[in-house]
Formats: structure tokens, C-alpha cells, sequence
């Protein structure tokens, strides 16, 4: 199982002014849902 929360991928660029205030811009947003994997193994003899 994956991003059970089903939480967005996000990152952000931080950039400082040169009065010391840091500004925050976005950079990437991507969202997907949960993935579920189920996996059965067997043998014949």
C-alpha cells in the first residue's frame, strides 16, 4: 500500500529578501490516489 492518506505531493522554493523577510512560492502540486497492491502466489506439484 501507498499514500494511504491519500496526501498531495507538494514542494516549495524559499526565497530571502533583502530586508530578511523569506517569501515561500510553490513549486510542484501533483495529487493520486491510494494505490493497493494484492499479490497471490501458488505452486502445482
Amino acid at each position: 500500500m501507498s499514500n494511504l492518506t491519500n496526501a498531495p505531493y507538494r514542494t516549495e522554493q524559499v526565497s530571502g529578501l533583502p530586508n530578511g523577510v523569506n517569501v515561500k512560492m510553490p513549486l510542484e502540486y501533483d495529487t493520486w490516489g491510494r494505490t493497493i497492491s494484492l499479490g497471490v502466489r501458488y505452486t502445482l506439484w
